[in-house]
């Protein structure tokens, strides 16, 4: 009897507020659920409202799925865009690792040199000049060249009967301007040494064999020229 009471009781309570909830159930479904004890009753409401669940569902789904989409693409951004110090850090790493010169232009070099200072060995050469290809051939691919090269300077290649600009202590030249009116370049090939801070230290003229060329690069990478003469450098210089 106790059980049927409370069974009418719950009915009862689940009439009304069917009564009541009928106008809107779906703004009152979570008083309607609570007292939903008739299995008739719950199947015909329920089958009812799928639809309105179905978009629902729907709804909700397309929601998370874009969230998840958008969230998943902003980290992917993040974690392939890269700053300008990441790239430039990335090629110095890949220049000292490299088994040959890493030539560039000279905007390149004097860029990288902001983020790690060295200085700048420039190849100033032409089309036609068959010393400078001959020590392209020769020079440029010796070991011991590229090695140091690489680890002590950033290696520029000058075409002296270029027009393409190049920015040199703040002013844009043509690459003829600089070779020529800066460096004073008058035969090919010529190789220049500059500081870090873009000071010319001295044109070289001339083809430079491996020997030659490797006692001049210490000379100035090692900063040598501050404390002695060429001289004196080439008779004690033992690498």
């Amino acid at each position: 009897m106790l059980l049927l009471f409370f069974n009418l009781k719950a009915l009862l309570k689940l009439n009304s507020l069917y009564k009541k909830a009928r106008t809107d159930f779906r703004e009152n479904l979570y008083l309607v659920i609570p007292y939903i004890l008739n299995i008739r009753f719950f199947k015909s409401v329920i089958i009812a409202e799928i639809p309105y669940i179905m978009k629902k569902i729907q709804f909700f789904t397309l929601v998370i799925a874009l969230f998840t989409c958008v969230s998943s693409c902003s980290k992917k951004s993040t974690t392939t865009s890269s700053s300008p110090e990441a790239d430039a850090k990335a090629r110095i790493k890949v220049i000292e690792s490299s088994d040959k010169i890493e030539w560039m232009d000279y905007n390149e070099a004097l860029a990288l040199s902001k983020y790690k200072p060295k200085k700048i060995f420039i190849d100033v050469y032409t089309n036609w000049c068959g010393w400078c290809k001959r020590m392209d051939a020769t020079s440029f691919k010796d070991a011991r060249i590229v090695q140091y090269v690489n680890a002590h300077y950033y290696a520029v290649k000058l075409n002296a009967e270029s027009g393409k600009t190049v920015t040199f202590n703040g002013k844009e030249i043509t690459e003829t301007t600089l070779a020529t009116n800066v460096f004073g370049v008058t035969g090919f090939p010529t190789t220049v040494y500059l500081t870090p801070e873009e000071k010319v230290l001295q044109p070289i003229p001339g083809f430079l064999d491996v020997a030659m060329l490797n006692k001049i690069l210490h000379f100035y990478g090692e900063d040598a020229y501050k404390t002695t003469t060429w001289d004196n450098f080439q008779m004690s210089f033992n690498e």
